[in-house]
């Protein structure tokens, strides 16, 4: 028998019948057990656990980098914020061992289980620049519109995905405006405008804005919570005060 035979594949522990069911389990970080046998692993060598779904999602697969602390048992967690986005996907769950040396040894066999949710994770809200507790006052607007703001940071997108942004006015009959872009650096905030006759159509009422990420490729989409915003009517000019004519005195002519 091999080293890499000594090796059993790992078990997702929150997996029942080979089914991770994410709404039940919450926010909570998926947890996977390595067997570390005394013939194969030692305390410090180096353990990888991939997490690798096998139909296109938002965030693909990705690696945990941890230790090897003793033998027996070692628990591995894997990010919520990760694996969420994994639901209605079959996942293939694997490991290796990186030994001081730098050899690798891998796990003949991994694990492999379906991801169940009814409720798809969704992206970050957006946010509007000119906006402030919810309300666009139109006089605070410039000529090139609305600022619309999507937080790379909690949001899971590399460079070269598209971001579609949707601002849905709530009068009805109102035409939605749809604009999109690229992303360059998935750093910061990326953002869009939304044209000034666009914002004013909806004086006086209301308007959604939520986006959607679409991967480089067309590999994998999501879309955001839907925010709200209140479009506050213009406030009429002051009334121009009226100041009475100064009083004219006239002296009486003496002859």
């Amino acid at each position: 028998m091999s080293v890499c035979e000594l090796l059993a594949p790992p078990q997702v522990c929150d997996a029942v019948d080979d089914r991770v069911d994410l709404d039940r389990h919450g926010r909570r970080d998926l947890t996977v057990r390595i067997t570390a046998p005394a013939a194969v692993c030692r305390p410090g060598d180096g353990l990888v656990v991939t997490w690798a779904p096998r139909s296109p999602t938002l965030v693909g697969a990705f690696e945990v980098h941890t230790a090897v602390a003793g033998v027996g048992a070692v628990y591995v967690p894997l990010p919520h914020a990760k694996v969420c986005w994994s639901a209605g996907a079959a996942v293939q769950v694997t490991y290796r061992l990186i030994k001081p040396d730098g050899r690798t040894l891998e796990a003949p066999s991994g694990a492999v289980v379906e991801c169940v949710s009814e409720y798809p994770p969704l992206l970050d809200f957006a946010d509007v620049t000119e906006a402030t507790n919810g309300h666009i006052s139109l006089d605070r607007l410039d000529a090139r519109g609305a600022t619309v703001t999507v937080p790379y940071d909690d949001v899971p997108v590399d460079s070269g995905d598209t971001v579609v942004v949707t601002w849905t006015p709530r009068p009805s009959g109102v035409e939605p405006f749809e604009t999109r872009f690229t992303v360059e650096r998935a750093r910061g905030d990326g953002s869009a405008q939304i044209p000034l006759d666009r914002v004013r159509a909806c004086e006086g009422s209301s308007a959604e804005v939520h986006y959607r990420v679409i991967k480089r490729g067309g590999i994998g989409e999501a879309t955001s919570g839907r925010s709200v915003f209140a479009i506050d009517p213009t406030p009429d000019p002051p009334p121009v005060p009226r100041h009475p004519r100064p009083a004219t005195i006239r002296r009486p002519h003496i002859g």
